[in-house]
């Protein structure tokens, strides 16, 4: 799971995936719309060249070029630049790891209305990873996440008892 994103980022480079470039938000991208590498690429100036480099060889300068160019972007406030860049800090790629501020970029753009990032912060809750492992609000997150028609959100809900 903690290389989906990157995994899914890398497909739509690659392959323009359809999935990827709808798994943020819906509205943020959807069917037809530019792939997720390429709003990246396009919105932090990150060259495509670094971005395949970290990806499929985990080349260091590479991703640390990225991880810079992800930070720009959500320092000028865009959620999907924001989104892969606390990825990019929970798992220590490119920069150095810090999965409390990861946490804390998943709870803002899960509070500014990103599903992806309420269903990664659900797991955060969890987990306990940045944060003090709570079941009820991981289940809360994991609810709005499902709301806001996550569907991975919406899968785990429905393994759950009805209680």
């Amino acid at each position: 799971m903690k290389k989906f994103l990157f995994l899914a980022l890398f497909c739509a480079l690659a392959a323009n995936c359809d999935e990827s470039a709808r798994f943020i938000k819906s509205g943020e991208a959807s069917a037809g719309s530019q792939s997720s590498a390429d709003a990246v690429i396009q919105t932090d100036g990150i060259s495509r060249a670094d971005l395949q480099s970290c990806i499929v060889k985990s080349d260091e300068g590479s991703c640390e070029r990225v991880a810079r160019g992800l930070k720009s972007g959500c320092e000028r406030k865009d959620q999907l630049s924001c989104f892969f860049y606390a990825d990019a800090l929970g798992r220590g790629l490119g920069v150095e790891k810090d999965v409390v501020a990861s946490f804390e970029l998943f709870r803002e753009q899960c509070d500014a209305g990103s599903s992806e990032a309420c269903y990664e912060l659900s797991v955060k809750y969890l987990q306990g990873i940045g944060t003090p492992q709570s079941f009820e609000l991981s289940g809360q997150a994991l609810d709005k996440a499902c709301k806001m028609h996550n569907k991975r959100a919406c899968a785990v809900l429905d393994l759950l008892p009805k209680n």
